[in-house]
């Protein structure tokens, strides 16, 4: 393998690594985890529909919530 394969393969292994420490899949999350109010009451809504969903607070509004 060439050395940009190696260091792409490194950094998508990283980015991967990185966000899925970001993603909240039960209530307690919501409160531990976010600061502001507004996060915290979405992704409340998110997490404790009857269809197991989650949480992704680092993205755009409208695309947070995603079934798991």
């Amino acid at each position: 393998m060439s050395a940009k394969t190696v260091l792409f393969t490194l950094l998508a292994a990283a980015s991967v690594i990185a966000c899925a420490q970001r993603i909240i899949d039960y209530p307690r999350g919501c409160a531990d985890r976010l600061a502001s109010a507004y996060k915290q009451a979405e992704c409340m809504a998110c997490v404790t529909r009857p269809v197991p969903h989650q949480y992704l607070p680092d993205n755009l509004d409208g695309n947070r919530c995603f079934r798991r």
